[in-house]
């Protein structure tokens, strides 16, 4: 065997060898990692914290800006005709794909207010939840969660956000 080939079958083994061992920790990490998913059921169904907030939808991106105590927020347009976008006080509550906390609501847009539009809205577009006033109150301090979410004629959830969290200072 010439010096090249020997350097060659002297790697391919170290090659080979690594592969072996990743394999191995992977394997291990996999079984280490495991669990029953039924262990975390209970918690799925009282909130969903930081992913889509609706199963089996599409999944949006979206920013807030501006201000802490009245932001704006903006999303990829959805072309549905029924979207809106919250600010609740406590974590969303999703429920059978249906939000289930609509008491913690302490700001809201939506497409039917006639201000504002799909994709980019202003904090003074939307209401505050207690009165529905055309000028919503500032946000308090405090950590706030909010979404955007797009519904079909019928009223089914087809596009979401995850739930983000909004520090107000």
């Amino acid at each position: 065997m010439n010096l090249r080939a020997s350097v060659l079958w002297s790697m391919s083994s170290k090659i080979r060898g690594s592969l072996v061992l990743w394999s191995l920790l992977a394997s291990l990490l996999l079984i280490a990692c495991g669990g029953d998913e039924a262990d975390n059921s209970a918690a799925s169904e009282d909130f969903i914290y930081n992913n889509a907030i609706f199963q089996g939808v599409s999944v949006m991106q979206a920013a807030a800006s501006g201000t802490s105590q009245q932001p704006d927020f903006s999303w990829p347009a959805t072309t549905q005709k029924h979207v809106a976008c919250a600010v609740f006080q406590k974590r969303i509550s999703v429920r059978q794909n249906l939000i289930s906390n609509p008491q913690d609501v302490v700001w809201l847009w939506h497409s039917g207010l006639g201000r504002g539009r799909d994709g980019n809205v202003l904090y003074e577009h939307g209401v505050g939840n207690a009165d529905l006033a055309p000028r919503p109150a500032s946000l308090s301090p405090g950590t706030y969660y909010w979404a955007v979410w797009a519904l079909d004629e019928e009223g089914l959830p087809v596009a979401a956000t995850r739930e983000y969290t909004l520090d107000v200072y």
